[in-house]
């Protein structure tokens, strides 16, 4: 597992994850900010448009299992409010140690 850019995460040199951001400021302020996820968790490898079949990957293909979406979302879940709850206590430190 590793990280290519601000914004896509591999996983055995495929992309497998997806970060889209966007935010919102308004005198030199940040308002707001959005954040979301794009997770290939059960693509089968026939599934990917051909051109993107030697660089993208999903769970299941690497797991070689099938991966429960709902338990996938929740354990996510848990270790993004987890982190962030870090995040507030102690700052970035820590956050990007694997």
């Amino acid at each position: 597992l590793f990280w290519k850019g601000p914004m896509m995460c591999w996983l055995t040199e495929k992309k497998f994850e997806t970060f889209l951001t966007e935010s919102v400021s308004k005198l030199n302020r940040i308002k707001f900010v959005i954040f979301g996820i794009g997770v290939h968790i059960s693509n089968k490898r026939i599934q990917f448009p051909e051109n993107l079949r030697s660089g993208t990957t999903s769970l299941m293909i690497e797991a070689e299992i099938k991966i429960n979406r709902e338990k996938f979302l929740s354990s996510l879940m848990f270790y993004l409010g987890k982190n962030y709850s870090d995040f507030l206590k102690e700052g970035n430190e820590n956050i990007m140690k694997f």
